[in-house]
């Protein structure tokens, strides 16, 4: 039976060894990390985000989402408008430069995808990727108070 522990160390180092082969890979295609194309993909899907929903989308600090979003504003992947529920805070969204590098992300995975369909079937991949949604689920639903 595998323990927290193991689980936790393997998911870790499984995850270390994605970033470090996917992100050269980003790079040469768009010049990004995965955490910046993460950020842009949510930019992308949610026709807007603000560094605060990018951020707990993440699960970064907030202070790591902003020096990101710079990062993506002065590269011009994303450029800042006015929200229209808050004139003190800024939506993100996707400049056509932006989409265009997004676009070849995209096709840059599809390298990235085949190397893992090498070692994973089609079901064990489904059943890896519902379980750690089901436990990120988990691990963001804000605990209860011990105070009750």
């Amino acid at each position: 039976m595998t323990s927290l522990h193991t689980l936790y160390f393997v998911v870790d180092r499984a995850a270390h060894g994605l970033r470090k082969r996917a992100d050269p890979v980003l790079s040469a295609a768009a010049g990004l990390t995965t955490a910046q194309a993460a950020a842009l993909r949510i930019v992308v899907d949610e026709g807007g985000a603000t560094p605060g929903q990018i951020a707990q989308r993440l699960g970064h600090r907030e202070s790591a989402a902003t020096t990101m979003v710079r990062r993506l504003e002065s590269a011009g992947f994303v450029r800042r408008t006015p929200s229209k529920h808050d004139r003190r805070s800024v939506v993100l969204r996707a400049t056509p430069t932006g989409k265009r590098a997004l676009g070849r992300l995209l096709g840059a995975f599809e390298e990235l995808d085949a190397r893992v369909a090498e070692v994973l079937s089609k079901e064990e991949q489904e059943t890896m990727t519902s379980g750690l949604l089901r436990l990120l689920e988990v691990l963001h639903e804000p605990r209860e108070s011990k105070e009750r």
